[in-house]
């Protein structure tokens, strides 16, 4: 069942050859993949707390805990640190380990079975081998490759699976009762896999112990585990030039949004700090600004961040939050919604086309999060006013957001505010599942003025710098572009829409 999301007929034949696909997928696992059994509804809460956390106890004496602190470590960046990152991975060359660890208390009786539940976000044909860990010191915020704790015996392996699937290794020799249980994941080959990690809520690790249990518990389906509050999506794209001060104004606009009555997450449209992203820029120009609110910020990355090679500054600067280097496309999940941020600079991540490496963890990411509303966002406008056709390389990343009926597309790159209509990817309006575009290239750097309107434009300002404020609920949206003060800064934008 999708959940609470209604699709029209393309969507429909779109979400249900993924559907079909995974239960083929499923049905033709070895073992090693669980099919997912019911949890309770306790199990809905995401929990990032460094406790344990006894999940679901079940009548009969079974119980299953989240992990309290998972990371990973790599070979290639020793001295980094990955604990707080969405996903965690193995790879056995250039070696990429994970790190687990579990507090086990409050058992009724002795452990008749116990299994480690991790979901695989990415395909393996050899898997991962589990291993015992006997220094439970590590820390999340803290470990990296170079610092990591010795890895001890094997205790068990998941054999082959396919991505978007649930992972069962019996580890009923090593956890015998309550303690504290360290574990390490390695690969079993070349092959680079991720895993949720316990950031990413109810699909994180988990340790399933049966106490005379004749049934196992397992994680519920991510689309129900949903926080019923509201929260704010707030911030702007083309941000930093280092001689300018509007990135300072724009910086005072975000953080007036602050309040600790309701989340508040800030995203970047990309270009974050001119002009080139090098590792000085961002610490010089990025940080005394819009820097202050780092913390909170889930950034997108722009072609000039790619001015230094690799755009290795903008990674470095912004760490796990802004996914995977060489990648730099990730989502997360804010409130009821559910947000992907993508990576419009498409030669540098193998493309953006149809069957892409990005177009199918896209699709495979929008089948996993039937949210009732979604939102994405990155550099280049598919439609723009500046560039007659837009920047039709990413046409097929807008395609894929339309087929799972996406409400929001956020960039930057043209510096000026621009509203666009509700569009399907082909520019045609779509009033019932059409997207609507925001360019938001107002965050700091010079503004730029166009001469021609593109069709189905429906607001559009060339002098004002400012930040979109999104104001997100269960099943709806507000927008309102908030201007820098000034006696000239006069344009507003407001209006609001339900989702699909």
């Amino acid at each position: 069942m999708i959940h609470g999301r209604k699709f029209g007929p393309q969507r429909r034949a779109v979400l249900l050859t993924a559907i079909v696909a995974g239960l083929i997928a499923l049905a033709s696992c070895s073992t090693s993949i669980g099919t997912e059994p019911q949890l309770g509804a306790a199990a809905g809460t995401t929990i990032l707390t460094d406790t344990p956390t006894l999940i679901d106890t079940l009548s009969d004496g079974g119980v299953t805990f989240t992990s309290i602190t998972d990371a990973f470590v790599s070979e290639a960046s020793p001295t980094s640190n990955y604990g707080l990152a969405t996903v965690f991975g193995t790879d056995g060359s250039p070696v990429r380990n994970g790190y687990l660890r579990f507090q086990v208390e409050g058992l009724a009786g002795a452990v008749s079975k116990a299994t480690l539940w991790v979901y695989a976000e990415t395909s393996s044909t050899a898997g991962y081998q589990v291993h015992d860990v006997t220094d439970n010191s590590w820390g999340e915020g803290t470990i990296t490759f170079e610092n990591a704790p010795a890895i001890g015996a094997e205790a068990g392996s998941s054999g082959a699976f396919s991505g978007g699937s649930w992972t069962v290794v019996d580890l009923t020799g090593l956890v015998a009762g309550e303690g504290t249980y360290s574990l390490a994941l390695t690969g079993l080959n070349s092959t680079a896999v991720r895993y949720a990690s316990r950031e990413a809520g109810v699909f994180g690790p988990r340790l399933v112990l049966e106490i005379a249990a004749t049934h196992t518990p397992a994680p519920a389906d991510r689309s129900t585990a949903t926080a019923n509050l509201d929260s704010i999506l707030i911030g702007a794209g083309d941000i930093a030039p280092c001689e300018g001060r509007y990135d300072e104004a724009t910086a005072t606009l975000v953080e007036a949004s602050f309040s600790p009555e309701v989340t508040v997450v800030v995203f970047t449209t990309g270009d974050n700090v001119y002009q080139s992203g090098s590792h000085s820029q961002f610490k010089d120009c990025y940080e005394p600004t819009w820097g202050r609110f780092k913390e909170r910020t889930r950034p997108s990355v722009g072609n000039h961040d790619y001015k230094t090679p690799g755009a290795a500054g903008y990674f470095e600067y912004f760490g796990e939050a802004a996914g995977y280097p060489g990648e730099g496309y990730y989502s997360y999940d804010l409130g009821d919604w559910h947000i992907v941020v993508l990576n419009s600079n498409c030669s540098e991540v193998g493309g953006c086309n149809a069957g892409s490496p990005q177009e199918q963890w896209l699709r495979r990411d929008l089948a996993a999060h039937p949210s009732f509303c979604t939102a994405a966002y990155f550099h280049h406008p598919l439609f723009t006013s500046v560039k007659r056709g837009g920047y039709s390389s990413v046409n097929p990343l807008w395609q894929a957001l339309y087929d799972f009926g996406v409400e929001i597309v956020l960039n930057g790159h043209d510096h000026f505010y621009e509203r666009f209509a509700l569009l399907d990817p082909n520019g045609d309006p779509d009033p019932v599942w059409g997207i609507r575009e925001f360019i938001v290239g107002t965050g700091g750097k010079n503004l730029i003025n166009v001469k021609q309107i593109a069709p189905n434009s429906e607001a559009r300002n060339f002098d004002t710098f400012g930040v979109l404020k999104l104001s997100l609920s269960t099943s709806s949206y507000q927008w309102e572009f908030i201007p820098v003060p000034g006696i000239f800064n006069t344009f507003t934008d407001s209006g609001s829409d339900s989702c699909h």
